[in-house]
């Protein structure tokens, strides 16, 4: 079964398209699927593109999409150097890897 996602271009905002984009991750879609794009139409008139559209498996998890900036990736990375430093040996980390956990599930 596959669930219709549309985002109106006029308006959009990075954070909108981010989420679309995780969504298709989320549901498995292959990269080089094309979007499909809207067209506007008054009355037969071709007005150009007004919306992306993308069908979506609805059978996978999309809720477990997440999204992380190129800091927040250099900062978990650090974190988890610092547990390989340590040999495998977490302890010094749990306050940071707590953070990490509930960052990356949504709490």
């Amino acid at each position: 079964m596959a669930i219709r996602v549309r985002v109106d271009l006029e308006g959009m905002t990075y954070g909108e398209l981010y989420q679309l984009v995780d969504l298709a991750r989320a549901s498995g879609v292959d990269p080089a699927t094309s979007v499909a794009k809207v067209r506007a139409d008054d009355h037969g008139e071709d007005l150009g593109v007004e919306a992306l559209e993308a069908d979506l498996d609805s059978t996978r998890d999309l809720t477990g999409a997440v999204t992380l900036l190129g800091d927040e990736v250099r900062g978990l990375a650090s974190v988890l150097d610092g547990v390989l430093e340590n040999e495998g040996d977490a302890r010094d980390m749990i306050s940071e890897l707590g953070k990490w956990r509930d960052r990356l599930l949504g709490l």
